[in-house]
Formats: C-alpha cells, sequence, structure tokens
C-alpha cells in the first residue's frame, strides 16, 4: 500500500506504531500455531516506505499449519492501530484441512455447500465510504480514540443484509465475528430450524451439540450444520441477531433495527446432479436426515485425535484479574492483565506439556473476550461475581 496516510483518523496521541510516513501492518495469524518471528507482533509493523517496528525480523511468514482442522483467520495487528486496519478491510479466513475431515468435505463441498460467514457490523457515509469517528470520547485529552466501534448495518461476507439461495440439504456454515466490539446472538426465524454445532476455534468438537442460538464474541469462530431439507422450494428464512450492545448491557442508541437482521436463506428446487457445476458423485439433496447425520457423527468422532482432557482439578491453577482505566471523561483509554501492560516482563511460566487452569476474573464494565497464542484451550465456565460481597 503505497499511501502515506491512513484513510481513517488515526489519534496520535495514544500509543502506536507512529512511523514517519506511511501505513504500518503486519499479520497475526489468529489461532494459528507459528514460529514467534512469523507471529505477527504488533510491534513487528513494517511500511512500504522501509520503516519498521522494534521487533520487526521478516516480512517472510512460515506457517507450519501442523494443528488440528479448523477455521483460523488472519488480520492486521499493528500496535495502536489494528481497529483502523481491520475495520479497512485486512482481514481474511484461513483453512487447515487433515485426512480425519476428508468424509466432511464430501458432504459439504467447499464452496458449495459449506459456506464462510463473516460478520462484522459497520456505519457508512452517504456515498458509502467507511464511517469511523473522527472525535474521540475525550477530544481535548485524546482526539479521535475510541474504546469501542458499533455500527448501525450488519455486514456478511462484505455485503449489507446479503441472501443465499439454499437446496432443501444439509450446509456447514463456518462463522466468524470479526467485528470491532459486537457480540452476536444467532437465531433462525423459522423456530424449527436449529444449528448443530461442530467445532469452536481449536477444531472439532468430539460430540455434535444441538442449539436453537448462537452466542459468540469478537475474534470467535463456530463451525455449525444446519439441515434445510425440511424446507420447501419458495421458502424464506432470516438469520437474526438479538445480542445487545455493548453485551451484556444495551444502549439504546448502539442498537438500531438495522443490527437485528443479519442475512437471509432462499430455499430453492434441489438440481440434478448432471446439472452443470455438480458431478455425479455428488449427493446433492440427501433425503435420508438420519443417514447423514450417522455420517455426519462418524467424520466427527474420526476427526478428533485428541484424547479427554486430564485431570484438571489436580493442576495449576492461576488467577489473573482483567482491568480497565478510564480518563477524567470515563472513556477507557487501557486495559491490563494481572496490573501489567503487555510490553513488561513474562510473569506466568507454564511447564512445557503441562495442564494448567486459568480463571480470567474481569473486573472491567465490559465483556473483554480473551485468547492465547500459541496453545489450545477448554473453557470450562463462565459465571458472574460479585466484586464488593
Amino acid at each position: 500500500m503505497p499511501d502515506t496516510e491512513h484513510f481513517l483518523p488515526v489519534d496520535r496521541t495514544i500509543h502506536w506504531a507512529n512511523p514517519r510516513t506511511g501505513v504500518p501492518i503486519v499479520v497475526h495469524l489468529h489461532g494459528g500455531e507459528a514460529p514467534s518471528a512469523s507471529d505477527g507482533h504488533p510491534d513487528a509493523w513494517w511500511t512500504p516506505q522501509k520503516e519498521y517496528g522494534p521487533t520487526f525480523e521478516t516480512q517472510n511468514y512460515t506457517y507450519p499449519n501442523g494443528q488440528r482442522s479448523t477455521m483460523l483467520w488472519y488480520h492486521d495487528h499493528v500496535v495502536g492501530i489494528t481497529r483502523l486496519n481491520v475495520a479497512a478491510g485486512l482481514t481474511g479466513l484461513y483453512m487447515i484441512r487433515s485426512q480425519e475431515d476428508k468424509n466432511l468435505s464430501e458432504i459439504f463441498v467447499p464452496g458449495k455447500f459449506e459456506i464462510p460467514i463473516v460478520l462484522r457490523d459497520m456505519q457508512f457515509w452517504p456515498n458509502g465510504s467507511i464511517n469511523f469517528p473522527n472525535v474521540g470520547g475525550s477530544p481535548k485529552v485524546h482526539p479521535v480514540w475510541c474504546s469501542e466501534y458499533f455500527g448501525d448495518t450488519i455486514l456478511v461476507n462484505g455485503k449489507v443484509w446479503p441472501y443465499l439461495k439454499v437446496f432443501p440439504r444439509w450446509y456447514r456454515l463456518r462463522m466468524l465475528n470479526s467485528a470491532n466490539a459486537r457480540f452476536f446472538n444467532l437465531t433462525f426465524s423459522n423456530k424449527g430450524l436449529k444449528f448443530i454445532k461442530i467445532g469452536t476455534d481449536g477444531g472439532y468438537l468430539e460430540t455434535p451439540q444441538n442449539v436453537s442460538s448462537l452466542l459468540f464474541s469478537p475474534a470467535e469462530r463456530l463451525d455449525v450444520l444446519v439441515d434445510f431439507s425440511g424446507l420447501k422450494p419458495g421458502e424464506v428464512v432470516y438469520l437474526n441477531n438479538s445480542a445487545p450492545a455493548p453485551f451484556p448491557t444495551a444502549v439504546a442508541a448502539l442498537n438500531p433495527p438495522g443490527t437485528r437482521s443479519v442475512m437471509k436463506f432462499e430455499v430453492v428446487e434441489c438440481p440434478s446432479s448432471s446439472k452443470k457445476g455438480f458431478n455425479n458423485k455428488e449427493k446433492i439433496c440427501p433425503h435420508n436426515a438420519e443417514e447423514a447425520w450417522d455420517k455426519i457423527e462418524k467424520a466427527l468422532s474420526e476427526a478428533v485425535t485428541h484424547g479427554p482432557l486430564i485431570n484438571y482439578q489436580k493442576s495449576l491453577h492461576r488467577h489473573l484479574i482483567v482491568q480497565s482505566f478510564q480518563d477524567k471523561n470515563g472513556v477507557t483509554i487501557e486495559g491490563t492483565l494481572g496490573n501489567r501492560t503487555w510490553t513488561q516482563p513474562v510473569t506466568e511460566l507454564p511447564h512445557e506439556g503441562a495442564v494448567e487452569v486459568w480463571e480470567m476474573i474481569n473486573t472491567t464494565p465490559d465483556a473483554h473476550p480473551i485468547h492465547l497464542h500459541l496453545i489450545q484451550f477448554h473453557v470450562l465456565n463462565n459465571q458472574l461475581f460479585d466484586p464488593v460481597g
């Protein structure tokens, strides 16, 4: 990108890359297990004008792809302007496949019955350009800094409120929440339709989960199946959102009607297998739902190669406090873990191969999704707590 200035407003009073000229970028493969030099450290940025961040090593990254089959995503990771570069569109999906999930790929042919669904919210100016706030919450201190960004329009794969024509059969939806701060709680307008959750960030689940709604946070991924075989051609189903913003409370101005609709599905008549674009080996519309379900369960059991989690109750427990700090106007300007910033020395030193329980205690007024680099983890539970009592 030869631009000398970002086309979105940059707040130069906060901690950020601050090159002399140019737009800094650095790619992070979110969820990827990669060498440190290829992880996309926030200070490993570079510009086309040949400026480099303090931890820059190379522009050529290597991804081993040795982890379990799953859907990752990549995004810009520059310190201080990640939100701007992601809003500008520097994101994408990254599929890791393996021999173990070959059966699922045969049932849900990528590009036909396996559909990527990348969600985000956005604001636009009347001419269609991106409307990102150019006045901050504390304009006299940090002129354009906004701690969260909420749009009034929902995008799926970069399109506003799109539709997808589907056959009366099973589909696999690979979902990513790429929003800045908005949670999504997805349901179908047809109450008879359910989501069959088969995977999350780290890969396949051990058994399918039949759920009526999907709640997921920014940067989270979900792998779900939907059975449209009970619907008739001509029927329309809407995918709706009911998550409040900011989550879990709600501010009316951040929840306009446009954020409740996500996309629609139009059921169309199933073609013959001889139709252009399909081969004779593909069973386009399986009518035996039980047979399809048996194949899904079998493929899922074969894909999950890890064993059960060891007895975590005997493992080392760590308690980590999530905090945020506000300026005099109540605008959040910094977040810390254990009252330490990410630039300070490492304090937690697990042994290689150990299993530990990390309890994240969020003392901030906002929901705060957290992910860990280079390892996979199980979420044991979420619960409210009383910070006073």
